[in-house]
C-alpha cells in the first residue's frame, strides 16, 4: 500500500491545486480572511510537493508515473499560482512607486513561465538522449523560493497589507525568486549542453 502514498499525494496535490485557483480567481481584496485560507492551501500544497518525492525516496517506491506527475504537478501549481497573482495584483504593495507592484508581479510571472516551458522542452531532450536530468541543487532552491515567496505573497494579504516593511520583504523576495528561477533555467540547460558534449566526445 506504501508504495502508492507518493502518488496518491501529487494526485491530491492537482486536486488542491485546482480548487486554491478558483479561490484565487474569486477571491475578494477585502477578505482577508479568505487570503488567510489560501496560505493554508498554499502551504498544505507545498508541503505534499516535498513529502511524496521524500517518501518516495525513502521507501525506494519511485515510479515513471511520479517521475511524470511529479514536476508537473509542480508546474501547474507554482506557474499557475503566479500567473493568477499577476492578473488578480496579488499582494497590493502600496507603498511601493507607482507601476513598480505590477511590474514586480508580471515579470516574475513571465519568467517562471519562459523558464518551465523552456525547462519541460530539456527535460524531453535529455530523456530521448538518455541523459540523467534528475532535479539539481538549483532546482531545489528555486521551488522552494518559489513556496516560501507564495505563502508570504497570501499571508502578507491576509495580515500585512500597507506594512512598509512587508512591502520592502516582499519587493526583495520577488527579484530574488526572479533571479533563482532565471538561474535555475540556465543551468538546466548547460547541464544538457555538458550532457550532449560529454556523450560526443571520444574517450
Amino acid at each position: 500500500m506504501k508504495k502508492h502514498i507518493p502518488n496518491i499525494l501529487t494526485i491530491s496535490r492537482i486536486a488542491l491545486t485546482i480548487l486554491l485557483f478558483a479561490l484565487l480567481i474569486g477571491i475578494d481584496a477585502s477578505r482577508g480572511s479568505l487570503y488567510f485560507w489560501a496560505f493554508v492551501f498554499f502551504a498544505v500544497i507545498s508541503a505534499t510537493d516535498f513529502l511524496d518525492g521524500f517518501l518516495a525516496r525513502r521507501w525506494k517506491v519511485e515510479s515513471r508515473f511520479g517521475r511524470v506527475a511529479d514536476p508537473f504537478a509542480d508546474k501547474i501549481f507554482i506557474t499557475g499560482c503566479f500567473i493568477i497573482f499577476a492578473f488578480q495584483q496579488i499582494p497590493v504593495m502600496e507603498n511601493l512607486p507607482a507601476g513598480a507592484a505590477d511590474a514586480l508581479r508580471w515579470s516574475l510571472a513571465l519568467i517562471i513561465l519562459l523558464r518551465e516551458s523552456a525547462v519541460t522542452i530539456v527535460r524531453q531532450i535529455a530523456e530521448k538522449k538518455g541523459f540523467d536530468f534528475s532535479a539539481s541543487k538549483f532546482g531545489k532552491i528555486k521551488m522552494f523560493s518559489q513556496c516560501i515567496l507564495g505563502a508570504y505573497v497570501l499571508l502578507h494579504s491576509a495580515i500585512f497589507t500597507g506594512s512598509m516593511l512587508s512591502d520592502g520583504l516582499l519587493a526583495a523576495g520577488i527579484i530574488f525568486t526572479a533571479a533563482a528561477t532565471a538561474g535555475s533555467g540556465i543551468e538546466a540547460a548547460l547541464r544538457l549542453y555538458k550532457a550532449y558534449i560529454n556523450q560526443n566526445t571520444p574517450a
